[in-house]
């Protein structure tokens, strides 16, 4: 327990207490010699990075109770927004009363990245292009498109499958046209074998009607349907 007093007998003003951390903690030695120190890139940029805006810390403020590095711009925000609490450990913060300035930590950076400029001219083109193919609007253009290709194909497709078809009688009109014209043929008679075929096992025998006398001829002349009952007259038949 500490305090300070504003006079010989005057009571204490402020008190404090230390953590046990703090009571206990060693000081690191000051490297005064030519003692180089390797830091891997990952842990570096943890301990460069504002755990708020997660980018390289810019005008740094650090907490006087737990000793946790912001920017300036983020810490008050936050602070104004009425979270009153260390952002990394919750360790409770008043006010901006409860940070100060660390101009030795902004030192440091610009030791390291002499060329800050270019090095957030450089994410300010990283997140633009993230942006451009991340965003709700590239997502919107990017479903336009493709529907606009599966259109695109769709109608290819129903093209291949199923060609346009013209007009029937136009068609048939232009084939007539280039076909010349058919000459016209009387339709051949039928022959009829009067013999056994001699070509096969088959024989194909015809049987005529038996011939008539010309005194029933002249009968029939005179009365048609004389001899329909006695002998009438027989279809031809054939035998296969």
């Amino acid at each position: 327990m500490a305090a300070v007093q504003s006079g010989g007998n005057a009571q204490p003003s402020k008190t404090w207490e230390l953590s046990l951390y703090e009571l206990h903690r060693t000081p690191q030695e000051a490297i005064t010699d030519d003692t180089e120190i390797a830091v891997s890139p990952r842990s570096l940029h943890s301990e460069l990075m504002c755990p708020i805006c997660l980018d390289m810390l810019k005008m740094t403020y650090t907490t006087k109770e737990c000793l946790h590095r912001f920017c300036q711009e983020c810490i008050i925000t936050a602070l104004r927004s009425g979270n009153k609490e260390c952002p990394t450990c919750r360790k409770k913060l008043v006010s901006k009363r409860s940070l100060r300035p660390d101009p030795n930590f902004d030192a440091l950076i610009s030791k390291i990245y002499p060329s800050r400029d270019e090095y957030e001219a450089h994410q300010e083109r990283v997140l633009e292009k993230l942006a451009k193919h991340h965003s709700t609007q590239a997502l919107a253009n990017s479903i336009e498109e493709g529907m606009k290709q599966q259109a695109l194909s769709r109608q290819q497709r129903v093209r291949k499958h199923h060609p346009v078809m013209s007009d029937p009688t136009e068609e048939t009109a232009e084939a007539m046209d280039e076909q010349p014209p058919t000459p016209l043929l009387a339709p051949p008679v039928p022959e009829i074998p009067t013999g056994p075929s001699e070509v096969g096992p088959s024989r194909t025998e015809v049987k005529r009607p038996p011939e008539i006398s010309p005194v029933k001829q002249a009968v029939q002349r005179l009365d048609p349907t004389w001899g329909s009952h006695q002998n009438p007259r027989r279809p031809w038949k054939y035998r296969v």
